[in-house]
Protein backbone atom coordinates (compact mmCIF):
# COMPACT_ATOMS: atom_id res chain seq x y z
CA UNK A 1 0.00 0.00 0.00
CA UNK A 2 1.23 3.38 -0.95
CA UNK A 3 0.47 6.77 0.98
CA UNK A 4 -0.83 9.50 -1.14
CA UNK A 5 -1.39 13.34 0.08
CA UNK A 6 -1.34 15.24 -3.34
CA UNK A 7 -5.25 15.58 -4.54
CA UNK A 8 -6.48 18.20 -6.92
CA UNK A 9 -9.62 19.51 -6.84
CA UNK A 10 -11.08 19.99 -10.30
CA UNK A 11 -12.41 23.41 -9.68
CA UNK A 12 -9.24 25.27 -8.74
CA UNK A 13 -6.65 22.64 -8.95
CA UNK A 14 -5.76 22.25 -5.26
CA UNK A 15 -7.77 20.32 -2.52
CA UNK A 16 -7.12 21.42 0.84
CA UNK A 17 -7.71 20.14 4.26
CA UNK A 18 -6.48 16.33 3.51
CA UNK A 19 -5.03 14.31 5.70
CA UNK A 20 -4.01 10.99 3.37
CA UNK A 21 -4.68 8.58 0.65
CA UNK A 22 -4.27 4.88 0.41
CA UNK A 23 -3.59 3.51 -2.52
CA UNK A 24 -5.35 -0.22 -2.30
CA UNK A 25 -5.30 -2.91 -4.72
CA UNK A 26 -7.76 -4.94 -2.89
CA UNK A 27 -10.07 -2.43 -2.78
CA UNK A 28 -12.42 -2.56 -6.02
CA UNK A 29 -13.80 1.32 -5.79
CA UNK A 30 -12.25 4.45 -4.74
CA UNK A 31 -13.34 5.79 -1.94
CA UNK A 32 -13.18 9.28 -0.21
CA UNK A 33 -14.45 10.27 3.46
CA UNK A 34 -17.91 12.76 4.13
CA UNK A 35 -15.57 15.02 6.20
CA UNK A 36 -13.38 15.79 3.07
CA UNK A 37 -16.24 16.25 0.73
CA UNK A 38 -17.64 18.62 3.41
CA UNK A 39 -14.66 20.53 3.86
CA UNK A 40 -13.62 21.32 0.04
CA UNK A 41 -17.38 21.37 -0.65
CA UNK A 42 -17.52 19.15 -3.40
CA UNK A 43 -20.85 18.28 -5.54
CA UNK A 44 -21.92 14.89 -4.99
CA UNK A 45 -23.77 13.00 -7.37
CA UNK A 46 -26.65 10.36 -6.70
CA UNK A 47 -24.87 7.49 -7.28
CA UNK A 48 -25.26 4.32 -4.66
CA UNK A 49 -23.15 1.36 -4.17
CA UNK A 50 -23.52 -1.27 -1.76
CA UNK A 51 -19.98 -2.44 -0.20
CA UNK A 52 -18.54 -5.26 1.46
CA UNK A 53 -15.78 -6.27 2.38
CA UNK A 54 -13.57 -9.44 3.57
CA UNK A 55 -15.91 -12.93 3.17
CA UNK A 56 -18.67 -10.94 1.81
CA UNK A 57 -20.23 -8.64 5.06
CA UNK A 58 -22.04 -6.12 4.13
CA UNK A 59 -20.17 -2.82 4.70
CA UNK A 60 -22.89 -0.44 4.01
CA UNK A 61 -24.38 1.86 1.36
CA UNK A 62 -21.88 4.71 0.23
CA UNK A 63 -23.54 8.45 0.02
CA UNK A 64 -23.08 9.15 -3.54
CA UNK A 65 -19.94 10.15 -5.53
CA UNK A 66 -17.51 12.58 -6.89
CA UNK A 67 -14.92 13.23 -9.05
CA UNK A 68 -11.32 13.60 -7.89
CA UNK A 69 -8.22 14.69 -9.80
CA UNK A 70 -4.63 13.25 -8.40
CA UNK A 71 -1.59 14.45 -8.93
CA UNK A 72 1.68 14.59 -7.48
CA UNK A 73 3.96 16.76 -5.71
CA UNK A 74 7.00 15.60 -8.17
CA UNK A 75 5.32 14.99 -11.05
CA UNK A 76 3.10 16.70 -13.57
CA UNK A 77 0.57 13.54 -14.12
CA UNK A 78 -2.65 14.25 -13.12
CA UNK A 79 -5.70 11.46 -12.94
CA UNK A 80 -9.52 11.90 -12.80
CA UNK A 81 -11.18 9.24 -10.94
CA UNK A 82 -14.67 8.65 -9.54
CA UNK A 83 -14.91 8.16 -5.38
CA UNK A 84 -17.44 6.66 -3.44
CA UNK A 85 -18.59 8.74 -0.59
CA UNK A 86 -18.65 6.92 2.85
CA UNK A 87 -18.97 8.25 6.43
CA UNK A 88 -15.52 7.05 7.28
CA UNK A 89 -13.14 5.03 4.87
CA UNK A 90 -10.65 3.89 7.54
CA UNK A 91 -9.21 3.69 11.10
CA UNK A 92 -5.71 5.61 11.18
CA UNK A 93 -3.18 4.97 9.62
CA UNK A 94 -0.15 3.13 9.92
CA UNK A 95 -1.77 1.61 13.04
CA UNK A 96 1.09 2.34 15.00
CA UNK A 97 4.31 4.84 14.62
CA UNK A 98 7.10 3.14 11.99
CA UNK A 99 10.43 2.75 12.91
CA UNK A 100 12.20 5.22 10.33
CA UNK A 101 15.15 3.90 11.20
CA UNK A 102 13.78 0.33 9.58
CA UNK A 103 12.97 1.99 5.87
CA UNK A 104 16.49 4.05 6.05
CA UNK A 105 17.18 2.51 2.51
CA UNK A 106 14.01 5.26 1.67
CA UNK A 107 16.18 8.19 2.53
CA UNK A 108 16.89 9.15 -1.13
CA UNK A 109 13.66 8.69 -2.60
CA UNK A 110 10.99 12.08 -2.75
CA UNK A 111 7.99 9.82 -1.17
CA UNK A 112 4.72 11.53 -1.32
CA UNK A 113 4.06 11.74 2.22
CA UNK A 114 7.12 13.01 4.23
CA UNK A 115 5.34 11.86 7.01
CA UNK A 116 4.31 8.37 6.52
CA UNK A 117 5.71 6.96 9.73
CA UNK A 118 3.35 8.70 12.18
CA UNK A 119 -0.83 7.78 12.42
CA UNK A 120 -3.12 9.90 10.79
CA UNK A 121 -6.54 10.01 9.90
CA UNK A 122 -7.13 8.69 6.05
CA UNK A 123 -9.61 10.66 3.71
CA UNK A 124 -9.19 8.81 0.48
CA UNK A 125 -8.94 5.12 -0.60
CA UNK A 126 -7.58 4.98 -3.95
CA UNK A 127 -8.55 1.14 -5.14
CA UNK A 128 -7.80 -0.81 -8.31
CA UNK A 129 -9.83 1.02 -10.60
CA UNK A 130 -6.77 3.57 -10.24
CA UNK A 131 -3.87 1.01 -9.27
CA UNK A 132 -2.12 0.20 -12.43
CA UNK A 133 -2.54 4.03 -13.51
CA UNK A 134 -1.02 5.15 -10.78
CA UNK A 135 1.73 2.91 -10.72
CA UNK A 136 5.36 4.12 -12.61
CA UNK A 137 7.91 1.66 -13.67
CA UNK A 138 10.65 0.44 -11.36
CA UNK A 139 10.30 -0.59 -8.21
CA UNK A 140 12.17 -0.05 -4.91
CA UNK A 141 13.35 -2.66 -2.63
CA UNK A 142 14.62 -2.91 1.05
CA UNK A 143 15.57 -6.22 3.31
CA UNK A 144 13.15 -8.51 3.20
CA UNK A 145 9.91 -7.56 4.58
CA UNK A 146 10.25 -4.40 3.93
CA UNK A 147 8.01 -1.18 2.21
CA UNK A 148 8.45 -1.17 -1.49
CA UNK A 149 6.85 0.24 -4.16
CA UNK A 150 6.73 3.28 -7.18
CA UNK A 151 3.84 5.43 -7.93
CA UNK A 152 2.89 8.58 -10.15
CA UNK A 153 3.19 10.00 -6.78
CA UNK A 154 6.19 9.31 -5.33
Amino acid sequence: MTNLRNLVDPSDGVLRGLKAALLDSGSESSCINENAINILGLKRCNDRLSLSGISGIQAGTTRGSVGLKIGSRFYEDQLTIKTYILNKVTSQIPVERVNTKEVDYLKSIPLADEDFSRPSECDVILGSDCFFSILRNGRITGPKGSLKAQSLAG
